[in-house]
């Protein structure tokens, strides 16, 4: 190449030619720059290969190195690796895995079985395992059925040893032995003597007396007794049961009752009427509707109020059929009485309407015919009236 000889003091932007190239003057920062080029011989031709890729750690730089020449550059890369991703979605199902070899046949046995309370639940456990189970089972009572109807007889016993100090006989009065009821036990055993006989009589008294207390006692106490004389039936006739007699139920006496004095719970007098409906106590009835009495009505013939707790009741001497009405209506005594408005004790209480009544200070002599009674007790709704 030869020697460039360039002008002095250039400005910028003077050219110059040399060799068969072109220079250009740059003022700043004052040289010249080679702007276009003549024929220069060609040099060979650059290469770049790719050496190595490596994955660097996440997170890390990304770089390149030149392993070669800057003509022939061979280019090794590092990578960092990216972030982990979240999961992907489940993958299509794996081919069926061959079969396995054969296990042990599980095994299944009842442990304990337990009867609990009834109402308790019942429950089974497993104390074994999955493969060898053994059940416990608690299993509740169940509820107590009906007593079932008694067995048959049982064969007669072996023969008892012979009493003592006592008369053995097969007749007696030349009736035999099998005509009595008989016990060979001492008389103070205990228990129950159960009597049965397809004859009227299973426990008969028979010889005459006139005691008036001769007959059963319970713990040296006269309950029942007889006089054979009088023909009378006595229950504690000795007064030896201080209380009396008591029975929760109805006493019925056809005959008819005859004593010193009668005493009773309750405190009226009433007597059984055919009604036409099922009337509450404390409601006036009427005679009339379509059977004896019927409920109260302005007008109508009073017949009396439906009784609470009667202590005597009359007309009873025989069964009410079923579906009948048979109120027990006070005739007298103290007498809870439905009233309509308030009453004061001593005030007159006269039939009002619709199976009530009502209490007036005075009364009227064409009141005398409604009068149920005196009202004994300040009130509403209802009071207790002496009828």
């Amino acid at each position: 190449m030869g020697k460039l000889n360039f002008p002095a003091s250039p400005s910028d932007g003077d050219t110059h030619s040399a060799n068969g190239n072109t220079y250009t003057f740059v003022g700043d920062p004052g040289v010249w720059k080679a702007t276009t080029f003549g024929d220069a011989p060609t040099g060979p031709a650059g290469t770049i290969a790719v050496g190595t890729v490596t994955t660097g750690p996440a997170g890390g730089s990304a770089s390149i190195t030149n392993t070669g020449t800057p003509s022939a550059a061979t280019l090794n890369f590092t990578i960092p690796a990216g972030a982990t991703g979240g999961a992907g979605p489940p993958g299509p199902n794996g081919p069926p895995g061959g079969a396995g070899s054969p296990g042990a046949a599980a095994t299944i046995s009842v442990g304990s079985v337990t009867s609990v309370p009834n109402g308790s639940p019942a429950t089974v456990t497993n104390t074994g395992t999955s493969s060898a189970a053994t059940f416990d089972f608690d299993i509740p009572a169940g509820v107590a059925g009906p007593a079932g109807p008694d067995g048959p007889d049982g064969p007669p016993g072996p023969p008892g040893p012979a009493a003592q100090n006592a008369s053995n006989a097969d007749t007696v009065d030349n009736l035999h032995a099998s005509s009595f009821l008989r016990s060979d036990a001492d008389d103070t055993a205990s228990g129950v003597i159960n009597l049965s006989s397809s004859s009227r009589d299973c426990l008969n008294f028979s010889a005459n007396s006139t005691d008036d207390n001769r007959g059963i006692s319970f713990n040296g106490q006269i309950a029942l007794s007889a006089d054979y004389n009088d023909e009378y039936l006595r229950l504690n006739n000795a007064g030896e049961f201080s209380n009396g007699i008591y029975t929760p139920g109805v006493m019925r006496a056809d005959g008819g009752f005859n004593g010193t004095a009668y005493s009773a719970n309750w405190s009226d007098l009433a007597e059984h009427y055919e009604a036409d409906a099922d009337y509450e106590p404390g409601t006036l009835l009427a005679i009339g509707g379509n059977k004896e009495v019927t409920l109260y009505r302005v007008g109508m013939p009073y017949a009396g109020v439906v009784s609470t707790k009667p202590g005597l009741i009359m007309n009873m001497e025989y069964e009410r059929p079923e579906g009948e009405y048979w109120p027990a209506v006070a005739l007298k005594g103290r007498i809870p009485v439905k009233i309509n408005g308030i009453a004061k004790k001593g005030d007159y209480v006269i039939t009002d309407d619709i199976g009530k009544a009502r209490a007036v200070d005075s009364m009227h002599h064409t009141d005398v015919r409604n009068l149920v009674g005196i009202a004994l007790e300040d009130g509403e709704g209802e009071i207790e009236v002496k009828v």
